[in-house]
């Protein structure tokens, strides 16, 4: 089993335990809308999330044997709070 997901890093978490959500791999393609509810930190304190001071996207994948795999990414968008639709 892979653990894939998607990290948001902002500058003021310091121990990498940056608000993330996890996806799961399947063959072919898939779209995918993460609302920014659905991420949280793992394992420390929680820092408050306010999206105002996201620096970076990371994808991620956790697995500790040799994998062949790949991210084709197509398009990544973004919205205000207002535009939402959860």
């Amino acid at each position: 089993m892979v653990d894939a997901g998607v990290q948001l890093m902002i500058p003021s978490i310091t121990n990498f335990d940056y608000h993330a959500t996890l996806i799961m791999p399947t063959e072919g393609k898939q779209t995918l809308q993460l609302p920014f509810s659905s991420f949280r930190q793992m394992w420390s304190a929680p820092v408050p999330w306010t999206g105002t001071d996201v620096v970076a996207i990371a994808l991620m994948v956790s697995n500790f044997q040799p994998l062949d795999f790949a991210y084709n990414i197509d398009h990544i968008g973004f919205y205000k709070a207002e535009d939402a639709q959860e």
